[in-house]
């Protein structure tokens, strides 16, 4: 579900920042300050747990901003132990409909040249529209854009 910036509490954050800091290398997580600011004028997408057993736990989150001059999918992470299950698939699409009802031509987002979550991003319909040489420590960054109609 999208939050409206009423329902962007300090918990959500919080929750979102540890996922951050637990899926990705040190050097690629960003200060919190930054991301903090990003959470707060960004459109923030969650998938929260809703079992009995930690209901409203945030297993999945993405934050979509503007760069390079169309949406741009800021941040996405899923909890490690609720991958597999279709929840960054399932905000993808729901960031693909905010999209459309921007309106916007498409969608962007800036992954690792070696990130397994680009199959995920190729079945989804997005596709390199640049190569960013060493945009990460050591690594090679992939510009990603999907067109939206």
């Amino acid at each position: 579900m999208r939050l409206h910036p009423v329902e962007k509490s300090d918990r959500i954050f919080k929750e979102a920042y540890q996922i951050t800091k637990d899926s990705f290398d040190a050097v690629e997580v960003p200060p919190v300050g930054l991301m903090r600011e990003q959470y707060d004028i960004g459109a923030v997408f969650v998938r929260v747990n809703t079992s009995d057993a930690d209901p409203g736990a945030v297993e999945s989150f993405a934050i979509v901003t503007e760069r390079f001059g169309c949406p741009f999918i800021w941040e996405i992470a899923t909890r490690h132990d609720c991958r597999g299950l279709g929840l960054a698939s399932s905000l993808l699409d729901e960031i693909v409909e905010y999209v459309r009802n921007i309106p916007a031509y498409g969608v962007g987002l800036i992954t690792r040249i070696d990130n397994p979550a680009q199959t995920l991003y190729f079945k989804k319909g997005y596709r390199v529209a640049q190569i960013l040489p060493r945009y990460y420590p050591g690594k090679d960054g992939l510009y990603m854009k999907r067109e939206v109609l």
